[in-house]
């Protein structure tokens, strides 16, 4: 049995190259800024070596049902659910059908087929261009499919193949037309919805923690959804608190310096730091929206003060003693005989 890969449906590097993304997306599903987690079992399926290789490379997809499609839709006029409509899908499973893009007429698929009792019926084999695969019913969100499919139909599909596509499924339109409407930015006013942004006396550990475990769709017993924060850079070279620092800290609270970045680094200044700031600014006041602001209070507790740099100095470990010194060398240098001078 070959190696089996878990594969993300929607690709969070593809996420992590557009860092407003995340922030669109929160908008047009309904939820708070900072709590989308693309590593949710809801958008991780296991594949086989090869085909994790075919998937990423944009040669298959799975399509979802009209039905789950149309279930994001207003049929009555045709339009897209905003963000105070928008339906989060709650089942356990959802059926697909897979479906070649491109470069897959060469390829051949095994699948260990089974009768309706569980008993194997050996290995099928199919070729391009399947038609006789099986339906494929997985656990993951069509949400997830929708934002992969839609993002190659909207952008990495050759025009001949979309065509011919959008013939044999006419909802892709549909998928095309969700995943413009979910990627784009949100409107004037999102960053002082309160129900898009936490107010920033919300911002402590135990509050924000807890709400995301109960929100989350997953189980009990798996990561809460949060996003993936990358370290920011000004935290890179910053030494790990010692012991007597942690002791001093909450003396020295209200002693520390603010420290002031007036121009942040894009991504920095990107829907990225939402979740970076919550961890921090619990020892602040109400949240205003604005990025800089969330910047700011990142960075006013990361000040040197002199409790630190004394905590920091005291378990530096000193220098060792060398266990051997060097013999004294005679010099071989001719000395000059001073001049005389003659009086």
């Amino acid at each position: 049995m070959g190696a089996v890969v878990p594969t993300h449906v929607f690709d969070r590097d593809f996420a992590s190259a557009k860092p407003d993304l995340m922030d669109s997306l929160e908008w047009a599903w309904g939820m708070r800024r900072g709590s989308l987690n693309l590593d949710t079992g809801r958008n991780v399926l296991f594949l086989s070596a090869t085909m994790y290789s075919l998937y990423v490379n944009k040669k298959w997809v799975l399509v979802p049902t009209e039905e789950d499609v149309f279930r994001f839709l207003d049929i009555r006029d045709d339009t897209i659910h905003p963000r105070s409509a928008f339906i989060d899908l709650k089942e356990n499973s959802y059926s697909y059908t897979f479906v070649p893009l491109q470069d897959m007429e060469d390829v051949y698929i095994t699948r260990q087929s089974f009768d309706v009792d569980g008993i194997s019926n050996g290995v099928a084999v199919h070729e391009f261009p399947f038609e006789d695969f099986p339906i494929v019913d997985s656990h993951i969100n069509p949400k997830f499919a929708i934002l992969h499919l839609g993002a190659i139909l909207f952008q990495d599909l050759d025009v001949k193949i979309k065509q011919s596509l959008l013939k044999r499924y006419p909802h892709l339109q549909d998928i095309e037309n969700l995943f413009s409407a979910w990627t784009t930015a949100p409107p004037h006013g999102a960053f002082i919805d309160i129900t898009y942004i936490f107010p920033r006396s919300f911002w402590d550990f135990g509050n924000y923690y807890a709400t995301l475990q109960s929100g989350t769709d997953d189980q009990d017993h798996t990561t809460p959804r949060r996003r993936c924060i990358p370290l920011p850079r000004y935290a890179l070279y910053e030494p790990f608190p010692s012991a007597s620092e942690c002791s001093d800290e909450d003396e020295d609270e209200d002693e520390e310096p603010n420290m002031q970045y007036d121009q942040p680094g894009e991504w920095e200044r990107s829907s990225v730091g939402a979740v970076r700031d919550a961890e921090s600014s619990h020892r602040a006041g109400s949240m205003t929206g604005s990025n800089s602001g969330e910047l700011t209070r990142r960075r006013d507790t990361q000040g040197w003060t002199p409790n630190r740099v004394v905590g920091w100095a005291r378990d530096c470990v000193p220098p060792t003693t060398p266990t051997t010194t060097m013999g004294l060398r005679r010099s071989t240098r001719t000395r000059k005989q001073p001049k005389r001078h003659m009086y």
